[in-house]
């Protein structure tokens, strides 16, 4: 019988690194590709979410090479990365922000207006304070970029976007891994869910 072989992808702040395990939980080969971070104005930080697509693609493709393995054999391939910016997907599924990176600092405003707003109870329910990351970046897009917030059906992580494109999901399909809800601001944090009344609060 064909050993199986797993791959993993972590597409992180400084880069992406795909790694390749037999069966046996061998190492056969790994491969990094740098990040390209855009500022493209004072505290802008961003990322290309295509060029994040196409680095899981190269890393996976470099360590099959390497390893000489059949393709065929691989059994899985699990996606982790990024966990406090967002990516705004359309209908399509396709990207219609850049990655607003968790480095990314215009949402600061609207860090304040949660805290102010909701503070104790987003603590209570998610376990951290509005931060640089979800809640306050998706009030600044709906705020700041009102045109650009119309286009988009959910908001998505770099893993999550690289899994939607490659395997052909909508943006009705658009998902947040769990363990990444706490950063939401919007959550129940406790029942692994989306919080109706923080969702519905006039923030």
């Amino acid at each position: 019988m064909t050993e199986k072989h797993l791959i993993g992808v972590d597409i992180g702040t400084q880069g992406t690194k795909a790694v390749l395990f037999s069966q046996s939980g061998i190492c056969l080969a790994n491969h990094f590709k740098p990040s390209k971070l855009l500022r493209p104005q004072p505290g802008a930080v961003e990322e290309d979410p295509e060029y994040q697509l196409e680095s899981v693609c190269d890393t996976v493709r470099t360590c099959i090479q390497e390893s000489a393995i059949d393709a065929k054999s691989v059994a899985a391939v699990a996606l982790c990365g990024q966990m406090a910016g967002i990516i705004g997907v359309n209908q399509d599924g396709c990207h219609v922000t850049p990655y607003d990176s968790w480095l990314d600092t215009r949402c600061a405003p609207y860090i304040e207006k949660m805290k102010q707003t909701a503070g104790d109870e987003i603590l209570a329910k998610t376990g951290c304070f509005p931060s640089f990351n979800h809640g306050p970046k998706v009030l600044w897009w709906k705020s700041e970029h009102n045109d650009i917030y119309r286009q988009i059906k959910a908001f998505v992580q770099p893993a999550g976007y690289a899994v939607m494109r490659l395997c052909g999901l909508s943006g009705d399909d658009a998902f947040i891994d769990k363990s990444y809800l706490h950063f939401s601001g919007f959550a129940d944090n406790r029942n692994n869910t989306w919080d109706v009344a923080l969702c519905r609060r006039d923030l």
